[in-house]
């Protein structure tokens, strides 16, 4: 009898719990439609007061004490406080500038302040949600950013993305590089691409972030110097190219950031490069090499078509082949023809694994069709046989 009497009670815990569970959720999204449904209200009413408050700063006009004391009562209840921060938020969106929120801001500082003690609690839902409207009230506060940059400690990817975000649209260069660097040597996952997107808005002196950032660049981890190298490319900012080529011929510089920095120089022409990638096509990495005899396509002298031939006798295929396709690149600037001057070619490359990868990069890059290709590589195997 005792068995089953256990195994009643233990399903009428069960029912208990699941009932329990489904009559809470039913409150919770009762309680959020009552929420909803009066922020929509509040909106209606007081929502053209604040718009009307931001137009005032945006023409020039200052906005009442009186006016200002009504919105910080009203700031108290979290419908209004939803309202508020909503408009705020459209109005920076319409008129593309942080400045007049910022100023509004200005009158809201206890406001600022409770909400920032209040949600303090590293990675909760409310902490993120505050870090991210800092970032969209733009104060430029020593009390904001220290907020801010605490959330660069948390393990929520979450709060650290908006926090390195929100340092990007209060846009102070020396607090957000200062705050990429606390990010970079966190050991955690960094998105490459959202740290990009974040500099690409940065709200701040583009001129001023881009000289710390490569004043600075040493002092990041590899992944995020790999990510700033990324970011100037992407740019095509010829601004740090000089300072980038010393940085790739140090013997301290990592394998990541050099291959980097190689794809900058190959988008971005620096004529200091020359040397530096020409060492590098005698690097024991084929990586490095491969990269290196590509980039040197954009580098049409002399010298740099003497050192492409040599590398086409390089024990790597990738290497072989993208020396070859650049060769091919720079000789067609200068006015020759690929495939009416395919013997003469020959004769100066001088080897089987040269001419083979000379006949495929012609193919590839659509100067002879394929049955010329096998037709002149096995030519050119009897030639050197």
């Amino acid at each position: 009898m005792k068995p089953i009497i256990t195994i009643y009670f233990f399903l009428f815990i069960f029912v208990y719990l699941i009932m329990s569970a489904l009559m809470y959720l039913i409150f919770s999204d009762f309680r959020e439609y009552i929420f909803l449904k009066n922020a929509k209200r509040v909106e209606k009413k007081y929502g053209p007061d604040i718009v009307e408050d931001l137009y005032k700063i945006y023409t020039g006009k200052k906005v009442e004490e009186e006016r200002i004391n009504e919105v910080s009562k009203r700031l108290k209840k979290r419908t209004y406080e939803k309202t508020f921060n909503k408009i705020l938020i459209e109005f920076t969106v319409i008129i593309n500038s942080r400045d007049v929120v910022k100023a509004y801001m200005e009158h809201f500082e206890p406001y600022v302040r409770k909400r920032m003690r209040k949600y303090r609690r590293k990675g909760s839902v409310l902490n993120v949600q505050t870090t991210y409207l800092l970032g969209e009230y733009g104060l430029d506060k020593t009390w904001v950013l220290d907020y801010i940059m605490q959330g660069l400690d948390s393990d929520s990817i979450y709060l650290r993305f908006n926090s390195i975000s929100a340092l990007s649209k209060i846009g102070n260069s020396n607090e957000f590089v200062q705050g990429l660097k606390r990010l970079s040597h966190k050991e955690s996952f960094i998105n490459q691409k959202v740290i990009i997107d974040v500099l690409d808005h940065f709200e701040g002196s583009k001129e001023d972030l881009n000289n710390l950032l490569v004043e600075n660049l040493n002092g990041f981890s590899e992944e995020i110097q790999v990510i700033i190298i990324d970011f100037f490319r992407n740019q095509k900012d010829d601004f740090p190219a000089n300072y980038l080529v010393n940085y790739l011929m140090e013997e301290g510089t990592g394998k990541e950031v050099k291959a980097s920095i190689i794809k900058y120089l190959e988008c971005v022409v620096e004529a200091s490069a020359n040397q530096a990638l020409y060492g590098l096509l005698k690097s024991d990495q084929w990586e490095l090499r491969a990269l290196s005899s590509k980039a040197l396509g954009a580098y049409s002298h002399s010298d740099t078509i003497v050192e492409l031939f040599q590398t086409l006798s390089d024990d790597n295929w990738h290497v072989r082949l993208n020396s070859a396709k650049s060769l091919l690149n720079i000789l067609v600037k200068y006015g020759f023809d690929p495939k009416a001057g395919v013997e003469s070619l020959i004769e100066i490359v001088q080897d089987r694994y040269g001419i083979d990868v000379m006949y495929y990069a012609m193919n590839e890059l659509g100067y002879i069709n394929y049955d010329m290709y096998e037709k002149y590589k096995n030519e050119g195997r009897e030639y050197i046989s």
